[in-house]
């Protein structure tokens, strides 16, 4: 049987995976393993080139007859240093297709399928190998994938699953060639060109979860090879799908690997700008960004972090119109940056007096001197809750009767560095003191009987 040509055709490169278009027959669609020229100046592989000498003699891409054929040898040199330079590559496209004719291809798929429930499977493979000749149909095509998996040959079945996927993707039937994708990996380690092929499907399928996920999965086998830059620009191009800012601290690391100082420094930056975004009033973050900022020498850019933590809490204040609520934000929160803008001295000396109550339970990094600070701006303090600040020491505590005398409940549960000493200074001179919670100190049985 000739090859039927309608008007000649130009290969595309989608059709390869990522083979080059001059190592690939015209015909085929595929890698060439045998390239023949004939002495029109044209290569095919060579069994194309052998049908036509016994049939129509007419080149396939000119239309005009050839008369004989003859070895590229300097081509396939060059195709074997790619094919070893590229192990994963994968064809694409059926094993030679020579014309579309359904009839011949039913017929051979027909006996195929008798092989097969009589578990021939070798001549069922091959008469399946024939009939894909005549068909382009992922459906026949399916069917062949179907039998190399019952064989078990994984190899194969990669390959030939890879192949289907490319038909589905050529159709337009991007859910049915995610679904092959899928399933072939089950059938070969974490190939680059499959999760490329399964990138491209997910974002026609608007499924940017799955495209971040196998973007992530793509650089890790570029980090197992130990192509750092590349896994860089892919964890890059996975930040714009999600911006999930867990991917830009990953970068961050890899440019820290890298001793890449400054696009390490421009990473972070963005990290800590997209989480003041999410979490504009967590003093905490501020105080970091400053801290990093300085380590790099932008004292610049230090202060101007300063200058949008002090206008937070000046919004803070116009948003809380409860005069409690104001003057808890403004004491807590400028005393966490120990910074003070002079409307913010101002108006926490008009509403200290109103402050009397703070929770600062399980706050760990509470430490003496901001606890200092505190009750010295809230001297009509009534209750006061500490329980969990692990670093507060009597050195604090001490200080407490003098500067909020109306203390009436007191919490220290859990404050491993608080002694009898300070314990007992409170009990005897807070006059108003009611209620003492002291669970887990180390007190003796002296200072719990003045309770």
């Amino acid at each position: 049987v000739g090859i039927t040509l309608n008007s000649p055709r130009t290969p595309q490169t989608s059709d390869y995976l990522n083979a080059p278009t001059k190592y690939c027959c015209p015909v085929t669609r595929q890698l060439m393993e045998n390239p023949f020229s004939n002495d029109l100046g044209n290569t095919y592989e060579k069994q194309v080139l052998d049908d036509l000498l016994s049939s129509t003699k007419l080149d396939p891409l000119t239309g005009e007859p050839f008369n004989y054929i003859f070895p590229n040898k300097t081509l396939l040199q060059l195709i074997e240093v790619w094919k070893v330079q590229n192990p994963d590559v994968i064809q694409a496209g059926p094993p030679y297709l020579i014309e579309l004719n359904p009839r011949t291809a039913q017929h051979l798929i027909s006996t195929a399928q008798e092989f097969e429930s009589e578990r021939d499977y070798t001549s069922a493979e091959e008469y399946y190998r024939q009939a894909l000749k005549y068909t382009d149909r992922p459906e026949d095509y399916r069917l062949y994938v179907q039998l190399l998996i019952k064989c078990g040959s994984s190899k194969k079945s990669h390959k030939a699953l890879c192949t289907l996927g490319q038909l589905y993707r050529q159709a337009g039937r991007y859910q049915e060639a995610r679904e092959v994708y899928v399933l072939s990996r089950k059938h070969s380690i974490p190939n680059e060109n499959v999760l490329m092929a399964l990138i491209e499907i997910s974002r026609l399928l608007n499924k940017p979860e799955e495209v971040v996920s196998h973007l992530k999965e793509l650089a890790q086998t570029h980090l197992l090879n130990e192509d750092v830059p590349s896994a860089c620009k892919i964890y890059e191009e996975a930040f714009e799908v999600s911006e999930d800012v867990a991917l830009l601290e990953s970068l961050v690391e890899l440019y820290q690997q890298q001793k890449d100082v400054e696009k390490s420094f421009l990473v972070q930056q963005r990290v800590f700008e997209m989480k003041l975004r999410k979490n504009p009033n967590q003093a905490q973050l501020y105080l970091d960004y400053k801290k990093f900022l300085k380590s790099h020498g932008k004292l610049a850019e230090a202060d101007k972090i300063k200058h949008r933590f002090l206008g937070i809490i000046d919004r803070l204040w116009s948003e809380h119109d409860n005069i409690r609520t104001k003057a808890e934000i403004a004491t807590r929160e400028l005393v966490t940056f120990q910074a003070e803008s002079e409307k913010s001295k101002t108006e926490i000396k008009m509403f200290q007096n109103h402050v009397t109550a703070l929770d600062f339970r399980d706050r760990t990094n509470l430490t003496d001197k901001e606890l200092f600070v505190i009750i010295e701006r809230t001297p009509s303090l009534k209750t006061l809750h500490l329980a969990g600040c692990s670093q507060l020491t009597d050195a604090s505590i001490y200080l407490i009767p003098n500067k909020t005398p109306d203390l009436r409940k007191v919490s220290l549960s859990d404050c491993a560095f608080i002694t009898d000493s300070a314990v007992n200074n409170l009990i005897d001179k807070l006059n108003h003191l009611k209620k003492m919670k002291l669970d887990n100190l180390p007190l003796q049985v002296s200072t719990l009987r003045k309770l």
